[in-house]
C-alpha cells in the first residue's frame, strides 16, 4: 500500500479550498431549517427510492451545502417560467452529471471518504429529480401533488416605518419652488 506524501495531499486540499470546493464544509448538525423546504422537498423526491431519498432528506437538515442547493433549485423550479431557461438548464445539470459519474468508482473503492460519497449521491439525486420534474413539466404530465412546487409564494412587503421619497423626487420637488 502506498502512501501518497504529505505535500501533495496538502497540494490538493490547497487546490480545491482555493477553488471554492464546497465539499470541504463539514457537515454542522445546526443548519437553521428553511419553513417551506422540507414539504417543497418531499414533493420534489417522491417517487425515488426510499432510503436514497430519505437520506437526502436528512442532509437536507445537517448539510448546508445539500440544503442550499435544495433551496435553489425548488426557487428555480418555482420561479422559472421560460421554457428556453429551464432546458438550459437542464442541458447544464445533465452535463454536470455526467461529468460527476467518470469517475465515481475511486470513490467508492476508498471506504475512508464515505462522507464525500454521501454528499456526490445526494446532489445527484436533486438535480435529476429537478431535470425529471422540469421534463414532467414541460410535457404536462405533473401530478396533483407536484403542483405545489409551482404555487406562486405569498408574500407581503416588508416595510418599516412611513415609505419616503426617493432622492430624484425630492430635487424635482425642489426644481418646482
Amino acid at each position: 500500500m502506498s502512501r501518497i506524501p504529505f505535500y501533495m495531499e496538502f497540494g490538493c486540499c490547497e487546490n480545491a479550498s482555493s477553488h471554492h470546493n464546497c465539499l470541504l464544509i463539514p457537515n454542522t448538525k445546526n443548519v437553521k431549517p428553511t419553513k417551506d423546504l422540507t414539504p417543497l422537498l418531499y414533493t420534489l423526491l417522491s417517487g425515488k427510492k426510499e432510503t436514497s431519498a430519505k437520506q437526502t432528506k436528512q442532509a437536507a437538515t445537517t448539510d448546508p451545502l445539500i440544503h442550499d442547493l435544495s433551496c435553489v433549485l425548488i426557487s428555480h423550479i418555482n420561479l422559472v417560467e421560460s421554457k428556453e431557461m429551464r432546458y438550459n438548464v437542464e442541458s447544464q445539470i445533465t452535463e454536470f452529471l455526467n461529468r460527476m459519474q467518470i469517475h465515481k468508482d475511486w470513490y467508492r473503492e476508498d471506504n475512508t471518504r464515505m462522507e464525500l460519497l454521501h454528499g456526490f449521491d445526494n446532489i445527484e439525486l436533486i438535480l435529476s429529480s429537478a431535470v425529471d420534474f422540469n421534463r414532467r413539466r414541460d410535457n404536462n404530465t405533473l401530478c396533483k401533488a407536484d403542483h405545489s412546487l409551482l404555487a406562486k409564494p405569498n408574500r407581503k412587503p416588508v416595510r418599516h416605518g412611513r415609505r419616503r421619497p426617493s432622492s430624484k423626487t425630492k430635487i424635482e420637488e425642489f426644481r418646482r419652488t
